[in-house]
């Protein structure tokens, strides 16, 4: 039984290992392009993207402004999404300030202030991340972590909410409480 017990500890130490290299910061040494698809770690530096389309599955993309639609299929982290900026999919990690929308995604980061969410999304963050002060799309689903702030979502196509926290003095509204919240 003993034997059973290290190999269980043994597992959850990579898995823990594993979960801070990839949390780590964008290679700024690695060459970066800001058009078409991206499929290098590139931190940008605070510059405004508006030709990036793509994140591809080997590519992350950090410290950047975007203003237009992006499809993620790698990671991006500690962005500012303008009003008319739309990520799809991906892994979500860092700081995100979001007028814009967030679709369909993994979260593994520290926080998600503003915008809109929408479609599938998974908040698999180790660091207690959350989501502040943000606009559910109809028929949003979250699963995992925590809400903070205003939280608004469709009355006619409510969002789903499950296995997550909702901060004390948190206003929610348009959406159905699900199991574990």
């Amino acid at each position: 039984v003993e034997d059973d017990h290290a190999t269980l500890s043994t597992v959850e130490s990579v898995n823990v290992t594993t979960t801070a290299e990839t949390v780590s910061p964008p290679d700024t040494t690695s060459p970066c392009h800001t058009t078409g698809v991206l499929n290098v770690s590139c931190n940008v530096g605070g510059q405004t993207l508006t030709d990036l389309i793509e994140v591809g599955e080997g590519g992350s993309l950090g410290n950047a402004i975007l203003t237009h639609q992006l499809t993620n299929h790698g990671w991006v982290s500690n962005l500012t999404i303008k009003s008319q900026g739309i990520i799809n999919g991906g892994i979500i990690t860092g700081i995100i300030t979001n007028e814009g929308t967030l679709k369909d995604f993994e979260f593994r980061g520290l926080s998600i202030t503003g915008g809109t969410l929408a479609g599938t999304i998974t908040n698999t963050s180790q660091i207690g991340g959350y989501f502040r002060d943000v606009h559910l799309a109809p028929n949003t689903h979250i699963k995992g972590g925590k809400l903070a702030g205003k939280i608004r979502g469709d009355h006619h196509a409510p969002a789903w909410l499950e296995d997550m926290e909702i901060n004390a003095k948190s206003q929610i509204e348009g959406v159905i409480i699900g199991e574990g919240v």
